[in-house]
């Protein structure tokens, strides 16, 4: 095979690499809980201390199988109803951008928090709600 030939086959070979990775892209997002760089880019699902929450399909990372809408709740509307300031708990990363904060009410010592919410933007916070119980 001459050197030009190898050149073809090599970005051929990447061209399928780089493609399938995009295909994958998604699911990826939506099953190890990180966000895209995308509208309604937040996964289906988020992990906080081994425990995993859903957005009950109102967010899936551009997977295609879910119709994405903001649910949001304020900040200021979360303190007043769940009696004080949320504290955040930690982030949900994007792949090439910002974190979204992930903030929680008062916790039970011990126990995981049973609902979290997940910044999609400065005064939009989404519910995610914990899976399998406490």
């Amino acid at each position: 095979m001459n050197k030009k030939m190898k050149v073809v086959v090599g970005l051929i070979l990447l061209s399928g690499f780089l493609i399938s990775i995009l295909v994958f892209l998604p699911y990826l997002a939506n099953h190890l809980g990180f966000a895209l760089p995308i509208d309604f880019g937040l996964p289906y699902q988020v992990i906080y201390k081994n425990r995993s929450y859903s957005s009950n399909d109102n967010m899936c990372a551009g997977g295609g199988w879910c119709q994405p809408q903001l649910a949001c709740s304020s900040i200021t509307e979360l303190d007043k109803k769940y009696n004080g300031p949320l504290s955040q708990i930690g982030n949900v990363y994007t792949l090439f951008g910002p974190v979204h904060p992930i903030m929680s009410g008062p916790m039970i010592h011990g126990s995981p928090p049973t609902i979290i919410w997940v910044s999609y933007s400065k005064n939009c916070f989404l519910t995610y709600v914990l899976m399998g119980g406490p």
